[in-house]
């Protein structure tokens, strides 16, 4: 059955950068902000060192709401992913910025993926827990 919906057809807007000797975050706002088109309710980056260590910053709202001169410095590293969000399902948007990250793994343990998707997922820890 085909469903008409009113409005943009966008869907989110995902990406993945790998620079090492760049400041990735930065690289990261302005692709998240060059894809802000494809979603506007939420974004993310998530950026990882040589060590795997992971730091996540994403929130609902605009690219320029969301990241801040601080944030950026914060998310050093030499490779990123990002997410901007554009919900096609009536979910609770307070859940769905992305990417998805936990890190609660044990400590010496391998570091938790983060994750961004462009689909409706309605169990995004029990895809965490597969990966």
């Amino acid at each position: 059955m085909l469903v008409m919906r009113d409005g943009p057809r966008d869907e989110c807007g995902v990406f993945g950068l790998y620079a090492p000797g760049h400041e990735v975050s930065r690289l990261s706002y302005f692709a998240l902000y060059a894809l802000q088109h494809r979603g506007q309710e939420s974004a993310g980056i998530a950026a990882a060192d040589r060590g795997g260590h992971i730091i996540t910053r994403r929130e609902l709202g605009l690219v320029s709401q969301v990241f801040s001169e601080n944030d950026l410095r914060t998310l050093a590293g030499e490779l990123a992913i990002g997410h901007v969000r554009y919900s096609t399902t009536g979910s609770n948007p307070g859940k769905t910025p992305q990417p998805v990250h936990r890190s609660k793994g044990p400590a010496g343990s391998r570091p938790d993926p983060a994750l961004p998707h462009n689909e409706n997922r309605t169990t995004p820890a029990e895809l965490h827990d597969g990966l």
